[in-house]
């Protein structure tokens, strides 16, 4: 089973998707999670924004991908890495409740090492970030750690760092990432492509990366 954990480089996220088309693809209008929110408790946020994540196997003839995704807007877009996302391969995504969706890809850029997946039915989003992300708030992050069996683990944290550059080794040389959030929320193999989020809900970044031989050093692309 193949098991990557990196990235390349920082993207800015376009939801318009210049030059993507997905005819017959798009679900019906999907809801924001916490529109109707009752409550500011982080556990009661917690438990309702893991709807809107996703664990995602990617199979082709060759291989298999484990990895997670989080849905962004009402017309089921779903956001991961495009590492976890295998060329000519079948992409299963599982909802928190076990309901299984198949989607297709509209973009990927293995430059950028993003890619987006137009799940072929509805799936509850989260919001972006609509405010600066600060030091020493609480986080936490949602994905599938090593496995489809822990699939939707929910961890937390804090932002310990922000704009931090890294250079990591990947098959292709050297690469530098640029002004990557730093957080302790605990991510492994398999939490690649799934968001890190704030106490309110709303997706801080793209887990994608953490230092092997340490504890509590997890980076994600803002």
């Amino acid at each position: 089973m193949k098991k990557v954990f990196y990235t390349m480089i920082p993207f800015v996220m376009a939801m318009n998707m210049t030059g993507c088309t997905y005819q017959n693809e798009q679900p019906q209008p999907s809801a924001y999670l916490l529109e109707d929110r009752q409550t500011n408790e982080f556990a009661s946020i917690a438990s309702i924004a893991v709807k809107a994540v996703v664990a995602i196997d990617s199979v082709n003839s060759v291989e298999e991908s484990i990895g997670s995704g989080v849905c962004v807007n009402e017309q089921s877009m779903v956001v991961t890495n495009a590492h976890v996302v295998l060329d000519n391969g079948v992409h299963t995504l599982t909802l928190s409740d076990g309901t299984q969706v198949q989607a297709t890809v509209i973009y990927k850029n293995e430059l950028e090492d993003i890619a987006v997946l137009q799940a072929k039915k509805s799936i509850p989003y989260l919001k972006l970030l609509s405010n600066p992300v600060m030091l020493g708030e609480t986080v936490f992050a949602i994905g599938t750690p090593l496995n489809m069996t822990l699939r939707h683990t929910i961890t937390s944290g804090i932002i310990s760092a922000t704009n931090r550059d890294i250079i990591v080794t990947s098959n292709t040389g050297n690469v530098t990432m640029k002004d990557l959030i730093q957080h302790d929320a605990s991510i492994n193999p398999g939490n690649s492509g799934g968001p890190l989020l704030n106490a309110e809900g709303e997706i801080l970044g793209i887990n994608t990366l953490k230092i092997l031989s340490y504890e509590g050093l997890g980076f994600a692309i803002p």
